[in-house]
């Protein structure tokens, strides 16, 4: 949800096999183009996960994170 030159909203939610073991995450970013005037292209972005493992190596493990994280744009 959300505007390419405005903030964008990410909800992603999964279910286990069974209803157990799911997990929810959400991203939120916004375009640095809006905050440099249009010097830097990119987007600023917010990531939160909450939910069990984002890899096969921790599947039994319930995990919280959340990031900061900053992206370039290579392209327009």
């Amino acid at each position: 949800v959300g505007n390419r030159d405005g903030v964008m909203l990410l909800v992603r939610g999964r279910l286990g096999s069974d209803g157990q073991y799911g997990s929810l995450q959400a991203d939120l970013s916004y375009p640095l183009d809006q905050l440099s005037g249009g010097w830097i292209h990119g987007y600023a972005y917010l990531q939160s996960f909450t939910g069990w493992s984002e890899s096969l190596l921790g599947y039994d493990q319930h995990v919280a994170q959340p990031r900061i994280l900053v992206g370039l744009g290579l392209t327009r």
